[in-house]
């Protein structure tokens, strides 16, 4: 795992070249007595020999409670059919609970038709809860103590510098969300993989890991990339085309590790969904204007409805 000799594409390795499949979890049986497991977060950094523990991972956090009934860490008593996981991250300090069904073995049932976006088979559903997700790094869900903040963004392709408006939200991992709008055209032509546009979101992400408080300047963020994330948010791309109805709330791209993100992360839907319901917040700002267009939408149409394809979180997101 990871990239020897700096290797990008991983080719003497098992990363996949990407940060999605290039992490680790770290798991032991929990001294705590509110807690069956605990469990380490380690994302490893493609073409470099890094590794970053600083955040946590919904997507490895789900592997964990099947994993732990599997090793036998998770006591399954006979007959039971589900079983709930306690799980204490040491990255972020916070407790995750997971509900998994078992079979008659006490073994994670790993077959079900539950389906979830982005993924092309079904499995069997594994419910997760976060308990006190609130200030998971930081200690508070708004670190900067304001709902939006303006920060100022200078690239080198970019003549003069560029006011940017974010929400720094601190959920089970610590987020900061971009508006769309404010991004200048140029890079928007590029598209978010262009190395130009990448500059611009990494300058974001360290100007906003300072407003959060997680580093003291933009040259200490830059030598920690896990945290924070940054996402980009805008009204959804659908309303109005072809007479579809607006089945998201929101659409995001989000980052991580320098790359776009293949999906929305589920450390990032958690303060996707608390930024949807504060005041002030560019999400919440978006979901009433969707809302708005919904609305009208509605009145016009015949009143068909489309079940939701994207993340529900405290209402839905488009992953892009």
């Amino acid at each position: 795992m990871g990239s020897q000799d700096s290797d990008p594409l991983q080719l003497n390795g098992v990363g996949g070249a990407t940060s999605t499949t290039s992490k680790i979890s770290a798991v032991a049986p929990s001294q705590r007595p509110d807690a069956h497991v605990d469990y380490t977060f380690v994302q490893v950094s493609v073409g470099s020999s890094k590794i970053d523990m600083t955040g946590n991972c919904g997507n490895m956090a789900a592997g964990v409670g099947p994993f732990a009934v599997d090793e036998g860490l998770v006591k399954v008593e006979q007959g039971q059919r589900q079983v709930d996981v306690r799980i204490f991250n040491t990255n972020t300090q916070r407790t995750l609970v997971e509900t998994i069904e078992v079979d008659e073995h006490g073994r994670c049932v790993e077959d079900g038709d539950f389906g979830i976006p982005g993924v092309l088979s079904t499995g069997s559903c594994i419910k997760m809860s976060f308990e006190d997700p609130e200030g998971a790094m930081t200690g508070r869900l708004l670190p900067s103590g304001a709902p939006t903040d303006i920060v100022e963004v200078r690239t080198e392709t970019l003549r003069g510098p560029t006011q940017v408006r974010v929400s720094a939200i601190d959920a089970a991992n610590p987020f900061v969300f971009v508006d769309r709008s404010d991004i200048p055209r140029s890079l928007e032509d590029l598209g978010p993989a262009h190395p130009e546009y990448l500059s611009f979101m990494e300058e974001v992400r360290r100007k906003g890991a300072v407003l959060m408080g997680l580093a003291q300047t933009t040259e200490h963020a830059a030598k920690i990339r896990g945290t924070p994330k940054v996402a980009v948010v805008s009204l959804p791309s659908t309303p109005g085309t072809s007479g579809m109805p607006i089945v998201a709330d929101v659409e995001v791209q989000s980052f991580s590790m320098g790359k776009p993100h293949s999906s929305l992360q589920m450390t990032g839907a958690v303060p996707l969904a608390a930024a949807a319901c504060i005041k002030g917040t560019i999400i919440q700002d978006i979901v009433a204007q969707t809302k708005a267009l919904r609305d009208a939408a509605s009145t016009n149409s015949s009143g068909a409805e489309s079940p939701s394809k994207g993340l529900d979180a405290c209402g839905s997101a488009y992953g892009k």
